[in-house]
């Protein structure tokens, strides 16, 4: 099935991308976005890891094999797990992981955020 995808929800999936770059304390990424690229995803992150940038882009259409029931539901979910990406991207590093000292400090840093995050009161 084939679902468009309005510049008013690509508004809302920034906004979300913001609200969990704000969360996880992410303000020293910088974080661009665009329309477009392949509508057999959701969306799409090119990150660099070292440089701390990535370009997350959201596709004009949704070409997915189930019934979409909540659009905006997805939305949230995929603009959390695209921040997640960003998130995690540095652990896969392999740079990184050949310095123990580095990859303990990144992995640290990423479990800070986290926690800040659980702890939070909803």
């Amino acid at each position: 099935m084939k679902y468009e995808l309005t510049d008013k929800d690509f508004e809302f999936f920034r906004a979300e991308c913001e609200k969990w770059i704000d969360r996880l304390s992410m303000r020293n990424w910088g974080i661009t976005y665009a329309r477009g690229g392949k509508e057999t995803y959701f969306s799409t992150a090119s990150i660099n890891d070292q440089a701390k940038t990535a370009l997350i882009r959201f596709p004009k259409n949704w070409r997915i094999t189930y019934e979409l029931k909540d659009k905006q539901l997805e939305i949230k979910e995929t603009a959390l797990h695209e921040i997640l990406e960003v998130l995690l991207a540095p652990l896969q590093n392999p740079d990184l992981a050949r310095d123990g000292e580095l990859y303990d400090g990144e992995t640290h840093s990423i479990i800070h955020r986290l926690t800040n995050v659980l702890k939070e009161k909803k």
